[in-house]
């Protein structure tokens, strides 16, 4: 386990530095001793979904919708909302990027829905973020009302 999260942890920092080759390789890493459903695993999709989005958007994807599985088979409790609205966002963003805005609306309407507060008075960052990635896809669909 402990080295699963060294592991972990120097994907990140290569993210930060930013290396996303290198970050790529550490998370795949990960994968190779992680079960389908463990938090290590779940860990490195993300973060391979992550670092592939401009390089390798058909992988991203892939790792996204795998992690996205994963969170739903585990029926995200309402704390952990917003985190699930982030995947889902994100999830969006691999599709922005490569070119597919009408499919990147559809989940940041999922993000945006998952991400509400419960304390509809409120408004975080995060979904002042997926309201500005859902505003970019409702205009390269054309659709300047949204």
């Amino acid at each position: 386990m402990e080295w699963s999260t060294a592991e972990l942890g120097l994907g990140s920092a290569y993210e930060l530095i930013p290396d996303f080759d290198a970050a790529a390789v550490a998370y795949r890493a990960v994968l190779t001793s992680a079960t389908p459903h463990d938090n290590a695993g779940l860990t490195a999709r993300i973060g391979l979904a992550r670092v592939l989005t401009f390089s390798d958007p058909v992988a991203a994807r892939g790792f996204a919708d795998a992690a996205i599985a994963v969170v739903d088979a585990m029926q995200v409790s309402a704390p952990l909302r917003g985190q699930y609205a982030q995947l889902l966002a994100l999830r969006g963003r691999i599709d922005l990027n490569d070119g597919k805005a009408a499919a990147a609306r559809v989940w940041f309407d999922k993000a945006l829905t998952h991400g509400r507060s419960l304390d509809n008075s409120k408004v975080s960052l995060a979904d002042v973020r997926i309201r500005g990635d859902l505003a970019l896809a409702a205009f390269r669909t054309g659709d300047l009302e949204t």
